[in-house]
């Protein structure tokens, strides 16, 4: 009885002690910007720190449709770790190619998305690979490509942008253009 008394204490302490470590990892809605999508030359994206991230955690970006309870299976998800270091607020990261293996300038990904230049959007998420537990942000070149965003928690025009079709929009650190073809 005493044994069990004394290791519950413990296991409490070593159970909060993880609980820490997970939550400090913790990127919200808004935490993360689009502020790039080029589905015209070569599937590239970019994206803003708008607070610090922590080191070493994980997003997952796909063009999956959502259908307000989950993403469908015939797109891709990409996983980003974000690095050994704290990423600043304002760091700007690029998600590209480069002799046909993904890149990005922080951190380390998994795949890249083959974007439609027509209708496709990407989905921000923190959680597991095709389960979000929550929804930063989202980006599309047309109005219907995201399936819906119902269930999200994001807001179209502010935590969802979405582009004319046809828009190569990117930015890098000196710039930010929207060209309409």
């Amino acid at each position: 009885m005493k044994i069990i008394i004394l290791l519950l204490p413990v296991s409490t302490l070593i159970l909060s002690y993880f609980l820490l470590l997970n939550t400090k990892n913790v990127i919200n809605k808004g935490d993360i910007a689009f502020i790039g999508f080029n589905s015209i030359e070569n599937d590239s994206f970019s994206i803003m720190a708008m607070k610090p991230i922590q080191a070493n955690s994980i997003v997952y970006f796909t063009d999956s449709e959502w259908n307000g309870k989950k993403f469908g299976h015939d797109e891709t998800t990409m996983q980003w770790i974000t690095g050994e270091k704290t990423i600043d607020a304002g760091t700007l990261i690029n998600f590209s190619k480069n002799n046909n293996k993904p890149v990005a300038t922080v951190g380390e990904i998994d795949a890249l998305i083959k974007f439609s230049s027509k209708s496709d959007a990407i989905f921000a998420y923190v959680g597991k690979r095709r389960f979000p537990h929550r929804f930063l942000a989202a980006i599309s070149n047309h109005k219907d490509a995201y399936g819906t965003l119902i269930n999200t928690n994001l807001k179209e025009g502010a935590t969802a942008i979405t582009f004319p079709a046809g828009t190569f929009f990117c930015g890098n650190e000196n710039r930010f253009s929207a060209f309409y073809l």
